[in-house]
């Protein structure tokens, strides 16, 4: 079980002409506390209690179907340290965005 908070930066680079395709790239810092267990059968079992501050970064692309409405893929890599459990994690959204 993992729980955490994330405070990102974004930014956004228009590619095509008409502004409805765009790149975008993010950076920010992620606290993360994780209760994990690893179990290999044959090898035997590790687990880790803890919390800690790192970084991520990312990038993704959005594009406008209509004024207010635009559609967004991202892909974010995490840093994670959890007693050699877990080093890193990869975090794939996609989203709907409604603009007011």
């Amino acid at each position: 079980q993992t729980t955490g908070f994330t405070l990102d930066g974004m930014g956004y680079m228009p590619v095509t002409d008409d502004k409805r395709l765009e790149l975008i790239g993010t950076a920010g810092l992620a606290w993360t506390k994780a209760d994990l267990t690893l179990a290999v059968v044959g090898v035997g079992s590790d687990s880790a209690d803890q919390s800690e501050l790192g970084f991520r970064v990312g990038g993704g692309a959005q594009y406008a179907i209509t004024d207010q409405i635009s559609a967004r893929g991202l892909v974010r890599y995490q840093t994670a340290d959890f007693d050699n459990i877990a080093d890193h994690a990869w975090t794939y959204s996609l989203g709907v965005n409604y603009s007011f």
